[in-house]
């Protein structure tokens, strides 16, 4: 059937949710990737949201109503995230360099309405490197994530070659080359 959707905001967040908006129906048609994948769903379309758009303001992940003892850092990171031309790859370092980032085991346990400020940008990171440094890999992940077939925590090893702690190292690395 034919689907519409409305769209409002800025010229620039009207071009860019409609590039965003395919790019989730490919991850759920083609590897079914869901919002229950969170990192890869959030991330894969952030990230290639950004290199169609130059932007990344479309994303699903709501900032947190509960209370939680770092709220002021919470609310400056969510000020830093949704300023223009951001760079999320600078912000993950900082994140990564504060010890704030969260394990990747558990962030890439959540679906997308529980992730938080650091999720996202981390999950943004993995997914750009990802892409970039296992491009031929990326499809194989994506289908066995999505599938439901394979935990994530399984998926990783047997096509990456590597577990989740050690792919969380490598982002970070390839976060520092940067």
């Amino acid at each position: 059937g034919i689907h519409a959707c409305l769209i409002s905001g800025t010229e620039g967040t009207r071009l860019e949710f409609c590039a965003r908006q395919p790019i989730d129906s490919l991850l759920r048609r083609k590897f079914g990737i869901t919002g229950k994948q969170g990192w890869v769903s959030e991330g894969v379309g952030l990230y290639l949201t950004e290199l169609l758009t130059g932007t990344h303001d479309t994303w699903f992940v709501r900032q947190t109503e509960y209370a939680r003892d770092d709220k002021r850092a919470q609310k400056e990171l969510w000020s830093e995230i949704r300023k223009p031309r951001a760079d999320w790859f600078r912000i993950g370092r900082d994140i990564v360099h504060g010890g704030r980032g969260p394990e990747f085991a558990y962030m890439m346990s959540k679906d997308v309405n529980a992730m938080e400020a650091e999720d996202l940008i981390l999950s943004y990171a993995a997914a750009a490197w990802l892409l970039e440094a296992h491009a031929d890999l990326a499809p194989d992940l994506l289908h066995a994530i999505g599938s439901g077939e394979t935990p994530f925590h399984e998926a990783i090893p047997a096509i990456l070659g590597l577990d989740v702690q050690a792919m969380q190292d490598r982002v970070q690395a390839w976060l520092e080359e940067r």
